[in-house]
């Protein structure tokens, strides 16, 4: 894509490379967000996971010890 905008532009086609250009800037920013966002969910997720199993050691009854996470 980013080849062909240059291409557009390098052929006197302005227009067109603006067009592509544009798609191309949308559709990277779009895959970059994505990325961010499953990588945060993915964090936040293992995050959970662990807090759950080290729960039972630090919420033992036995020992007077309570922590909520």
């Amino acid at each position: 894509m980013i080849g062909a905008t240059v291409e557009a532009f390098e052929q006197d086609m302005p227009a067109l490379g603006v067009v592509l250009g544009v798609l191309e800037l949308g559709w990277y920013t779009g895959t970059m967000f994505s990325a961010s966002s499953l990588a945060h969910k993915q964090n936040n997720e293992q995050r959970q996971n662990y807090l759950e199993k080290i729960r039972p050691y630090f919420a033992s009854e036995s020992i007077g010890l309570k922590i909520d996470f």
